[in-house]
């Protein structure tokens, strides 16, 4: 039987030094735990830390970047502020400008008509009462003919300048429009 009281106290000394080494094990794991944790702990905060900075800092660039995107859409409203004023202005005037031209215009296009027109009628009088030929037939076809051609070029310049000032004002009016788009996509 020794073999028997052997083999118990050997199973005895077995469990105990068993018991031991999972009572060392489950102490390192503990320790290994709490070393985890107060690593955890160190980091952790310093990682909120730092995260919660980056979005301030974001959050205060957002701000910075919207601002100066307003000070520059502004900034760009008034430098473009006079064409577009310009532009409408001459887009005001343009309904008037561009109805027909009639010969009723003519004292607005061409101010000097009239004192021409009868500065060459004078001069044929004068010209017809040098020869003689004062109330002739002749000297009536003349004057008929000064008169309608003198009228003819004169409404021709006339209208030409009334033209051209309707040409400048869409171009000014279209400026306008230009620079307004250019304003509207400036402030996106």
């Amino acid at each position: 039987m020794p073999s028997l009281v052997t083999s118990v106290i050997g199973g005895i000394q077995g469990a105990r030094a068993s018991h031991h080494a999972a009572e060392k094990l489950q102490k390192g794991y503990g320790q290994a735990g709490e070393t985890i944790s107060q690593a955890v702990e160190q980091v952790n905060p310093e990682i909120l830390a730092t995260a919660a900075q980056a979005g301030q800092d974001v959050t205060q660039a957002a701000t910075t970047a919207g601002a100066g995107a307003t000070t520059a859409a502004e900034n760009l409203r008034n430098l473009l502020s006079p064409y577009i004023d310009v532009g409408a202005t001459a887009a005001g005037q343009l309904p008037e400008a561009a109805k027909p031209f009639t010969a009723s215009m003519m004292a607005q296009y061409s101010p000097a008509y009239q004192f021409q027109l009868q500065q060459g009628r004078q001069a044929a009088d004068r010209a017809a009462a040098a020869t003689g030929l004062t109330g002739s037939g002749g000297t009536m076809k003349a004057l008929q003919r000064y008169t309608q051609d003198y009228a003819g070029t004169a409404f021709e310049r006339a209208s030409n300048l009334y033209n051209q000032n309707f040409n400048r004002l869409a171009t000014l009016a279209n400026m306008g429009v230009g620079a307004s788009t250019t304003a509207g996509q400036g402030a996106l």
